[in-house]
């Protein structure tokens, strides 16, 4: 785990002057895994939970060096959150906007985004979480503008936009993924405030008898391509 997460510090290191990864907690919640994550060092954790993200704390991770992506944000989510302000928070939904709104007022605070396209592995319809089809995850086109009013009402600063379109993605899926950065500006264009980009992840591995690596270097060439300078 740690010479891949050297690799991909190496890809970006090559191409994207100001950059942070972060390692998804769902994947693997194992406390050696994340307690040797942390003492190696270059990484911080994104978590989806309340739990997750006490996890991370216990595990040593700084709340500044925590990304928390959660879905159908509760009321009790929000005020775990509200206990730990430097944590970056990807909103996706207008109730979780009005719920931060009111127990985290002030707060910085960045928006999960829907893209309108998703990828997987082999093009897998399982593995995507956008596209066509209506999903549970991040702010449509339509309604993003709404998203930052009413950030804006309730005193909320955005500064972050958050988008994971699919996982498991390789080398063949690379010319999506580009269709899919490129969508993204659109967003981007509308928050003159804007500090950071989160990619989400995705990043596949081969799995059977004929998949390749994925290519990393074609992989950063595309992040450099879109998000170079803002990334």
């Amino acid at each position: 785990i740690r010479a891949k997460l050297d690799r991909l510090r190496g890809a970006l290191a090559k191409r994207v002057r100001t950059h942070r990864i972060f390692y998804a907690m769902k994947s693997n919640r194992h406390l050696p895994v994340l307690c040797a994550l942390r003492a190696h060092g270059g990484c911080g954790v994104d978590v989806c939970s309340p739990e997750e993200l006490l996890l991370a704390r216990q595990c040593g991770f700084r709340e500044a060096d925590i990304s928390y992506t959660g879905t159908a944000m509760s009321e009790d989510d929000a005020r775990c959150l509200a206990a730990h302000p430097a944590v970056m928070i990807n909103a996706d939904s207008l109730a979780s906007v009005r719920r931060l709104g009111r127990l985290c007022p002030g707060r910085a605070i960045g928006l999960r985004i829907h893209p309108g396209l998703g990828l997987g592995y082999r093009q897998n319809r399982r593995l995507r979480y956008a596209g066509g089809d209506v999903t549970k995850f991040g702010l449509y086109a339509g309604e993003f503008p709404a998203a930052l009013a009413l950030a804006r009402d309730l005193g909320l600063r955005v500064e972050g936009l958050h988008f994971h379109t699919g996982g498991g993605f390789l080398t063949p899926q690379l010319p999506v993924l580009d269709r899919i950065f490129a969508r993204v500006h659109a967003f981007i264009g509308q928050v003159p405030g804007l500090r950071y980009v989160n990619l989400g992840g995705g990043l596949g591995i081969p799995l059977v008898a004929g998949d390749a690596p994925l290519d990393l270097a074609a992989w950063g060439a595309l992040v450099q391509r879109h998000f170079g300078r803002a990334a």
